[in-house]
């Protein structure tokens, strides 16, 4: 399946718009084109002329080597909702920063009685901790460490 390179901009009002486009799948033959910002470069050329045609400022851009389609069917159950998650709260380990990803469709495991708050020991969130804190960083890329987990919702 296609790549993707994705150029996010920012507008008067501090609200975001995101321009998406496929690129061939990334390899070694290919990869410097599609991820140089520098003039000549597929990613600095693409953000020059989207700059040309546009008001709102650049706020950043991503590239994706390849995407992997799953060829998803509707959740048998009636509670495989977006709007019920877990919010997973971590933290930079050299800056301390907090960030904070959400879960969507949580299936509630780890929820404790008469709180919001999950238990961090249950096997399915020891699995999730183990391979986020040893496979991903943050923005800076720093090790990170999963602070806290908690059910939120959102009204539709």
């Amino acid at each position: 399946m296609a790549g993707q390179t994705s150029y996010t901009l920012l507008d008067h009002s501090n609200e975001q718009s995101t321009v998406r486009f496929y690129t061939p799948d990334l390899n070694a033959g290919n990869i410097a084109a599609y991820v140089d910002d520098n003039v000549g470069g597929h990613l600095g050329d693409m953000r020059l002329a989207i700059a040309a045609l546009s008001e709102m400022n650049h706020l950043r851009r991503a590239v994706v080597a390849t995407r992997i389609v799953d060829n998803a069917v509707l959740p048998a159950s009636a509670s495989a909702q977006r709007e019920r998650k877990a919010l997973v709260t971590y933290r930079d380990t050299v800056t301390g920063k907090l960030y904070s990803i959400t879960i969507p469709g949580f299936n509630m495991v780890g929820a404790e009685a008469g709180t919001d708050i999950l238990d961090l020991d249950v096997a399915q969130w020891v699995a999730f901790v183990t391979v986020f804190e040893a496979n991903f960083v943050s923005e800076l890329g720093n090790a990170v460490q999963v602070v806290t987990a908690k059910h939120v919702g959102r009204s539709s």
